[in-house]
């Protein structure tokens, strides 16, 4: 495969990874654990659903990672 075709699919995949994972995040996570104006709240939500909460973790370590693998391939071009 053409080295410009790989880096653009790898590329791809890495911006469908940001955006599942974003998407994740903004829907399920957020919704479901933040309070607005209420820390109390949010920190019972938290404690109540600490899976969720990890998961969320997880998703912006995921975000974050494919952010910087996009950096260093459209930089490579």
């Amino acid at each position: 495969m053409n080295s410009i075709k790989k880096t653009a699919r790898m590329t791809g995949v890495l911006y469908l990874a940001i955006f599942f994972a974003n998407l994740f995040v903004f829907i399920f996570v957020s919704s479901s654990l933040n309070v607005a104006g209420d820390a109390t709240a949010t920190a019972e939500n938290i404690r109540a659903s600490e899976s969720l909460y990890r998961s969320g973790v997880v998703s912006y370590l995921i975000v974050f990672l494919s952010e910087i693998g996009t950096t260093i391939l459209l930089s490579s071009c």
